[in-house]
């Protein structure tokens, strides 16, 4: 058949004589396909596509960065390929592969990874700046320093100074966090005599002789070679910070399927001839493109520099809340960088950026701007709530749901991480050696970057305790945690509730440790109220109205308008469901409306205004500090009718047959960890919890038993 693929790489360039040299492979190797290449300008490509495909038009397959992945993906325009890429996507990095991903489902075959790094001259910089301090002594000492001034190419030092954008419910909390800091030090560069200016102005200084550093992308990599001289240009890392590694954008270049076309499999399989391991190093060698795939070295160092910086980087949002982003930060940046303002992302925070360059705005008032600018634009600080086809998943565990509520963590002391006595010792090639470390499994129910981090800090902890050596992988989904697991590429995991019963009845996983947090009482009518304020392994969920609804009774409910606090969320949809179901409610029928918000507290938020006759929350949502900042009297208007069943939390999962000596020294690690207080901070900054207990394998099985009464496959509500 006939396969149209769109290109919108620049005519004449070298992505696009890479393209054309495997497009006449293609040819010989698919002669019954007819392959029609169609060069669409890249700044008209998505809209372009957006607007075909959403009439049934369009290309069968287009390469593209992930920019508009989400919007699309969510938009129902491109065709999911996880049936069709089953086993096939091994060789390939696993940030490529979570770059185009949305909601645990494969839009993609990635192609290339990019994100920004550090140009030198190598014959006036024998030594590349490692840290901001040495960046900085580097701008004193006289050198020429170029620093591109968008919000995009200023978002990579957010991290080295400990700020983040978003948290896990999407709210924009930058102003918050050590953004403000990381514009400050760029400022801090601009008064030492760095030229903070637009990148392409950057490009030909550099191109020039006239830089000794700056920053920018791969796709600037052949034309800077050609104009300085490849034998002087040099790629690093961007300089880590006080807070640790800088953390670019990593945006990833894919090949994307329509979800009208009528050719799907041939064309993944002509997207995955396009990359090949030999393929992938024809674009790397000649476009200077990094590979997304693992099994292919460049020949050329700077572009193995840059696959290295894309891998360490930030994996680009691709949830709805980032459309809001590059404008009021851009602002932002000039703002503070023309001295007008104190640091603020791509709607407010371009504009933030620009701001604080060109000096109209401070770094702290041009980001507290960008935020509230974005917060406002996503209906966040409104409390308004988002359709689920527009939002990412919300968590399914408590801990996740009530992360607002718990607040940030208090300053605490370093945790100790002392040697207990009488742990195993493991052999080089044993299981827990560090040649072959216990590989424990984490999912995001936040910032990846932020769960990253505190993964890695709780495995050295952890490591230090036992004496074992520890890994961190973070998966996707639970989905992906689970099979990683079954196929035993994980040792362990840290799963929600539906994913642990799932994990035990596909694959024999067996739950150790269950998280445990203050018990909050569904008050008098809760036959749990006793155990108020203590701390249990379990916890609630709960419908809720306002005061002067009517509303007394789940029947009551029939014909109203209902919120969710997601489609995924245990305490927040699944077992409320469950619940209407038990009393003769279908969800799909009865209910006049269902809206699936973006979180426990924007639940609330929505009862209280009369955007939603009621809804479902864990036991108490309406406590949540930001909803009681805003609207002080939520608990006398908005009231509890109906408490759930006892929900058990989430926890630790061993794999079927791990050895019993591993995971005991792995457990009471853990409990040590969560017996001191910076022990338990580290565990905190990934998962909300007061403190672990051991629970035997039996743990989920009653509530299992109990979904099965009601039909509930929980094979249907692991994502």
């Amino acid at each position: 058949g006939t396969i149209t693929i769109w290109n919108g790489y620049h005519t004449g360039d070298n992505e696009e004589k890479t393209l054309n040299q495997l497009l006449d492979a293609a040819k010989k190797a698919f002669p019954d396909a007819k392959i029609n290449v169609l060069e669409i300008p890249f700044d008209q490509l998505f809209n372009k596509f957006e607007t075909e495909a959403a009439t049934g038009g369009g290309p069968d397959m287009y390469i593209a960065p992930n920019d508009s992945l989400g919007k699309e993906a969510r938009a129902g325009l491109l065709a999911p390929l996880d049936d069709l890429l089953k086993g096939k996507l091994d060789p390939y990095s696993k940030l490529s592969v979570q770059g185009v991903t949305v909601d645990g489902k494969i839009y993609a075959v990635p192609m290339i990874p990019k994100a920004l790094a550090m140009y030198y001259n190598k014959s006036t910089v024998a030594n590349p700046p490692k840290t901001t301090d040495e960046l900085l002594a580097l701008v004193k000492s006289g050198k020429k320093v170029g620093i591109p001034n968008s919000g995009y190419h200023t978002f990579g030092w957010w991290r080295a100074f400990g700020g983040s954008l978003m948290d896990d419910k999407g709210k924009c909390v930058a102003d918050t966090t050590g953004v403000a800091d990381a514009y400050k030090f760029l400022m801090d560069l601009k008064a030492a005599g760095a030229n903070i200016t637009d990148d392409g102005k950057l490009d030909t200084l550099y191109r020039q002789g006239q830089l000794d550093v700056y920053f920018n992308g791969p796709w600037v990599l052949g034309g800077n070679e050609d104009g300085l001289g490849k034998d002087k240009v040099g790629v690093a890392a961007m300089p880590k910070g006080p807070k640790g590694d800088a953390g670019p954008l990593t945006g990833i270049d894919g090949w994307y399927i329509n979800a009208n076309s009528k050719n799907k499999e041939s064309a993944v399989n002509l997207a995955l001839f396009f990359a090949t391991k030999d393929a992938q190093t024809l674009y790397a060698n000649i476009a200077g493109d990094p590979p997304a795939r693992t099994d292919v070295a460049p020949t050329n160092a700077n572009v193995k520099a840059f696959a290295d910086a894309a891998n360490a980087g930030v994996p680009r949002p691709l949830v709805p809340q980032l459309d809001n982003f590059w404008g009021p930060f851009g602002d932002a940046a000039t703002k503070i960088f023309e001295g007008k303002s104190q640091p603020a992302f791509w709607g407010p925070f371009g504009d933030a950026a620009t701001k604080i360059f060109e000096g109209k705005s401070q770094p702290a008032d041009a980001i507290k701007e960008a935020c509230a600018a974005m917060n406002k634009a996503n209906k966040i600080d409104t409390g308004a709530v988002a359709s689920s086809s527009s939002a990412a998943p919300a968590p399914t565990t408590a801990a996740s749901s009530s992360s607002a509520a718990a607040g940030p963590t208090p300053t605490t002391a370093p945790a100790k991480c002392e040697k207990l006595p009488n742990m195993p010792t493991a052999k080089a090639g044993e299981l827990g050696s560090p040649d072959k470390p216990i590989v424990i499994t984490f999912v995001p129910s936040g910032d990846v970057p932020t769960i990253t981090k505190a993964g890695n800090e709780t495995a050295e902890c952890l490591g230090k305790i036992t004496g074992l050596s520890y890994k961190i992988e973070v998966g996707t989904s639970y989905a992906v945690s689970i099979e990683a697991m079954g196929a035993g590429k994980a040792h362990a995991g840290f799963l929600a509730t539906f994913a642990a019963i799932l994990a035990r009845e596909k694959y024999g996983i067996e739950p150790a440790m269950a998280s445990t947090r203050a018990y909050t009482s569904g008050g008098d009518s809760d036959p749990d109220k006793g155990f108020a304020g203590q701390q249990t392994d379990f916890y609630k969920g709960q419908f809720i109205t306002k005061k002067d609804s009517g509303i007394k009774t789940l029947n009551d409910l029939k014909g109203k308008t209902f919120c969710s606090a997601g489609a995924t969320s245990t305490s927040g949809w699944i077992i409320p469901s469950i619940n209407l179901k038990a009393n003769g409610i279908n969800p799909d029928k009865d209910l006049k409306a269902v809206t699936h918000a973006t979180g426990h507290p924007a639940v609330v938020i929505a009862v209280y205004k009369g955007d939603c006759d009621a809804g479902a929350t864990f036991v108490d949502a309406r406590t949540d500090a930001t909803v009681l900042r805003t609207y002080p009297d939520v608990n006398d208007k908005v009231v509890p009718f109906f408490l759930s069943i006892r929900i058990p939390n989430d926890g630790l999962q061993f794999i079927k047959g791990f050895d019993p000596v591993l995971a005991k020294a792995t457990t009471d690690g853990l409990l040590a960890m969560m017996a001191d207080p910076g022990g338990k901070a580290v565990v905190r900054r990934a998962y909300s919890y007061d403190a672990l207990k051991i629970v035997p394998a039996t743990f989920y099985d009653e509530f299992k038993e109990l979904l099965k009464k009601a039909g509930v496959d929980a094979a249907t509500l692991v994502k």
